[in-house]
């Protein structure tokens, strides 16, 4: 393999990755706010998690990240949320 098919693929597996994260983030998000939990004060009891939206529960939670997804695609930079 050539270097630049090497990148294709390396560049093929991160678009799929970070696409299976974004969406993992927007089901916990929606189904956060379904269920009322829009703040700290009106948290809610969560059933068991997968590992990928408990993972992704600790980086919403998280004092910052550094990237955030939107419908518009990936913004990378330092959040302060939480």
């Amino acid at each position: 393999m050539s270097l630049a098919e090497v990148l294709q693929l390396i560049t093929g597996v991160l678009g799929v990755a970070v696409t299976i994260i974004a969406a993992a983030e927007t089901r916990l998000v929606k189904r956060l706010r379904r269920a009322g939990a829009t703040s700290p004060e009106a948290a809610v009891a969560l059933p068991r998690l997968q590992p990928l939206v408990r993972w992704q529960l600790l980086q919403l939670t998280s004092p910052g990240r550094w990237w955030q997804s939107s419908r518009r695609g990936i913004t990378w930079t330092r959040q302060g949320i939480g």
